[in-house]
């Protein structure tokens, strides 16, 4: 792969023995970031706790992406519903001033004849 770092081996290959390459990639690298990051939040609340905290910011961590979706959707609902309004409107004030050039031009040319 292309984004992958490939260390290669300090000793020469002897045969017999295994032949595997340490490749450590980009996911890896932010896989053991996270890790690391949850291990410093959690062991201490463990420890003086117990296993709650860990349940629960598991089920915070489950539900939070719901209320955002839920709260992103009203929003675009909301924004599609005024765009509709606005492309309805546009037309309606189109008319309106299309027919009040047509007068005007009705009246100017009444008015010469």
């Amino acid at each position: 792969m292309p984004n992958e770092a490939v260390i290669a081996s300090a000793a020469p290959l002897v045969p017999g023995t295994p032949h595997l390459r340490r490749v450590l990639g980009r996911m890896d690298l932010v896989l053991l970031f996270v890790v690391a990051v949850f291990n410093l939040n959690v062991v201490p609340s463990i420890a003086a706790n117990g296993g709650v905290p860990v349940w629960l910011r598991i089920i915070s961590l489950a539900f939070f992406p719901a209320r955002q979706v839920t709260s992103i959707l009203s929003f675009e609902v909301w924004m599609f519903s005024c765009t509709l309004f606005f492309i309805g409107l546009a037309p309606f004030f189109l008319f309106v001033y299309g027919r009040r050039k047509t007068v005007g031009k009705l009246t100017n040319a009444v008015q010469s004849v």
